[in-house]
């Protein structure tokens, strides 16, 4: 039985880097949708943000391949997270302040899937450059399989909660109202709401999990389930 040929200090540097961003980028492709819902109950729109998130792959997939083969590859990834992060501390403070539109959101929608797509190729791309030819095969497997998994199974399921406890700060400034996602309220006492519509009250874990968010747990934007 041959020994796996070991991968290196670089190559599980890049692993985890990617593994970390492609987390972020799961959690902006559910959430950046569930914010728009609290501006806009047009289905038309809430679509049009998550299409200009996936058009750069569409457009600049081959493109941003290219620039990856010639360019510094750890500079071309150092440059998108940077730009990931500023963009996404642009929408928290846009969340915050109230000036949030439709507009802004698939503008950055579409650059941080620009970046994304970028990011992707670039550390693809890189692997040969850290580990050796005969584990190339294991290098690309432990690459694929993280970011999936990071963007697909952890970051899509977590995504409602972050947008969740940006829509509390900002329903609690400008009262916009979600047909997706239960209201905040302002006297939780009584139910109100979905609550009124016929849902029960979730179980103490939901609550318990949101009261950070909502202030006390009755608040939870997932206080009230189907029945």
């Amino acid at each position: 039985m041959s020994t796996p040929v070991r991968l290196g200090a670089g190559f599980w540097r890049v692993w985890s880097a990617s593994t970390v961003s492609e987390l972020g980028s799961g959690l902006t492709y559910v959430a950046l949708p569930l914010l728009t819902v609290t501006l806009t109950r047009d289905a038309r729109l809430v679509s049009l943000v998550g299409a200009a998130q996936a058009l750069p792959f569409l457009l600049f997939g081959l493109q941003s391949g290219a620039v990856a083969d010639r360019l510094d590859r750890r500079r071309i990834m150092w440059a998108t997270d940077v730009l990931r992060a500023a963009l996404t501390a642009l929408l928290v403070l846009l969340v915050i302040t109230g000036p949030l539109t439709v507009g802004v959101l698939c503008g950055l929608a579409f650059a941080l899937g620009a970046a994304d797509i970028l990011f992707l190729n670039a550390s693809t791309a890189i692997i040969p450059d850290l580990v050796a030819p005969e584990g190339l095969e294991r290098a690309n497997a432990w690459l694929g399989s993280a970011q999936v998994v990071a963007s697909s199974f952890v970051g899509l399921p977590l995504a409602p909660l972050s947008s969740g406890c940006l829509r509390l700060h900002r329903s609690r400034s400008t009262r916009a109202r979600s047909p997706l996602l239960p209201p905040s309220c302002s006297g939780c006492g009584a139910a109100s709401g979905p609550c009124a519509q016929g849902r029960r009250p979730c179980g103490r874990t939901f609550a318990k999990a949101w009261s950070g968010c909502g202030g006390t747990s009755s608040c939870a934007p997932w206080r009230c389930c189907w029945q």
